[in-house]
């Protein structure tokens, strides 16, 4: 049990990681189609955080 609990926190700290890092793209960004896959991307790890917690 306790390695599906090690699994989980390493997923959540993926997904948050990855959401942070495109906000800081999304933040940095001038292109507007760009912008649009880094906000879906955001959305997804966010999803994926909801998910997990």
């Amino acid at each position: 049990m306790e390695i599906k609990g090690n699994i989980t926190k390493i997923r959540i700290k993926w997904h948050t990681l990855r959401r942070n890092y495109f906000e800081l793209l999304l933040d940095s960004c001038l292109d507007s189609i760009v912008k649009t896959k880094l906000k879906q991307k955001i959305t997804y790890h966010t999803t994926r955080l909801i998910d997990l917690i």
